[in-house]
């Protein structure tokens, strides 16, 4: 209407403008005058059609949720049902029979009290027999440096304390000691960054360290003065083991604090080689 309007208005300026408006000009703006009216029936059937295409994108959104929501729902059932079958099945494997009155109409049904007495002796036969992975295991990780800045005169396969336990998560490291005591059989991740210092010539200047394992040197740090050197093992331990730090050469020395640090974690838990693991 809008279109036409302005058509209209331009007409009439037209007549007002020209006195003498012959018979072809009349002819051409009322075949404007149909094109407008045309193109007005057009817009108003494509706003419809735009209307209609956007209720039936707005439908099969709410039928895609409600069948997501509906499969969310069966895989749900279905792992119930996995496990109510694996339960019954190690049940079964254990020396215990299920007297199914479908399967076995002779035995007749059994009773609420029975059937509450076959669900408690599951249980327990389950919980014997199989281990089950917690979804958070123990957490064992620890980061430490040391206080000074130079440290000197230090012994023979002498333990180097790292004093500051920046952190300690479930305290297998002492700062005392300088020992980390593994907590759990496993599989651990260590590592140790050592920074030189000119402190001597027995070695060429260099301070030379090493990884220790209950007694047994594992990985060894050989330190230009003033320049750092790493090293990251993987190992498995039994409870109980110690690792530490230890200096290789008599009244030698490092530079500590940040320069100088001690971590490690525990990677995987080893359970008992006994029954099966479920969430491994």
């Amino acid at each position: 209407m809008e279109l036409k309007t302005a058509c209209a208005c331009f007409l009439v300026f037209s007549l007002l403008t020209y006195q003498n408006v012959n018979a072809s000009d009349k002819d051409v703006f009322k075949i404007l005058f149909e094109r407008i009216d045309r193109l007005e029936i057009n817009d108003v059937a494509n706003k419809r059609e735009i209307a209609s295409l956007k209720a039936e994108i707005k439908s099969l959104k709410i039928n895609a949720l409600e069948t997501e929501n509906g499969l969310i729902s069966e895989i749900k059932e279905l792992k119930s049902r996995l496990l109510d079958s694996e339960v019954k099945q190690r049940a079964m494997e254990n020396g215990l029979e299920m007297n199914d009155s479908d399967t076995h109409p002779s035995k007749g049904r059994q009773s609420e009290g029975d059937a509450a007495t076959f669900i408690q002796h599951a249980s327990k036969v389950e919980r014997k027999s199989v281990t089950v992975r917690e979804a958070v295991e123990n957490e064992v990780a620890f980061y430490t440096t040391h206080s000074q800045h130079d440290v000197q005169h230090l012994g023979q396969n002498q333990i180097i304390v790292f004093d500051q336990a920046v952190t300690n998560v479930g305290n297998a490291y002492s700062s005392q000691r300088g020992e980390f005591v593994a907590p759990v059989d496993g599989t651990y991740v260590f590592h140790v960054t050592m920074m030189g210092k000119d402190v001597h010539a027995v070695t060429s200047k260099h301070f030379n360290a090493y990884i220790d394992v209950s007694g047994k040197p594992y990985s060894q740090l050989w330190v230009e003065p003033y320049q750092q050197s790493s090293q990251m093992f993987v190992i498995n331990l039994t409870a109980g083991k110690i690792v530490s730090v230890k200096n290789r050469v008599q009244d030698d020395g490092f530079i500590g604090q940040h320069m100088s640090t001690f971590s490690g974690f525990l990677l995987y838990q080893n359970y008992g080689s006994t029954g099966s693991i479920i969430g491994k």
